[in-house]
């Protein structure tokens, strides 16, 4: 089976993943400490505020498995996609600086438009291999555990956002869902299909 094939029979899937995706995204964000920020930087809750704090960050976390399902499942369309498709075997100053060399089984992977320095091919890869064993806590293989550690330091001064990639608090759990939706804004079929087209050179 090509490339285009391929892209072609996923297709119904993927839009299916899409909007049952889309119904999640407006059920319970995860609750943001910006509003106990004071003027100095610092997080300051009382003991109600702490007390719903987590009682919200609690109901938040218990979507993160039926989102990761869904996420989980585009990347490994995805993953597999370049698994089998990819003729990439060069390793960009950003692959290399995440641990990829040229002509290894990730290279394939090193491809597409560079998200905070980290090229979309590894974040698909990185976010299949967390999702698939995210009750092992951080990813043992040394590429996908730094794709992680580059998005955690991306977003260690983002309140809202900095603990999304704490792959083990407040407990091992999957985070594809960050990975299709904040990362790779995977929000409908079209930014898939050009993403994918792009990474796999099919017109």
């Amino acid at each position: 089976m090509s490339a285009d094939a391929y892209l072609r029979e996923t297709e119904p899937a993927v839009k299916g993943l899409l909007a049952l995706l889309a119904y999640y995204d407006h059920l319970t964000p995860p609750p943001s400490l910006a509003p106990f920020v004071d003027e100095q930087g610092v997080v300051k809750l009382n003991r109600a505020e702490a007390k719903g704090y987590m009682h919200a960050l609690d109901d938040s976390l218990a979507l993160d498995t039926a989102k990761a399902v869904l996420a989980g499942s585009m990347l490994q369309i995805a993953n597999k996609a370049l698994q089998e498709h990819s003729a990439n075997a060069v390793a960009s100053a950003a692959a290399r600086a995440l641990g990829v060399s040229a002509g290894d089984a990730c290279s394939r992977f090193a491809v597409g438009r560079e998200i905070h320095g980290i090229p979309a091919g590894l974040l698909i890869y990185a976010g299949r291999v967390q999702y698939n064993h995210y009750e092992e806590g951080r990813p043992k293989h040394h590429v996908a555990r730094a794709v992680f550690d580059a998005l955690l330091k991306h977003y260690s001064e983002d309140l809202s956002f900095d603990m999304a990639y704490e792959l083990e608090w407040p407990a091992p759990r999957p985070v594809a869902y960050y990975i299709v939706r904040h990362e790779l804004r995977w929000l409908a079929y079209g930014g898939y299909e050009t993403d994918m087209r792009s990474m796999l050179a099919v017109p």
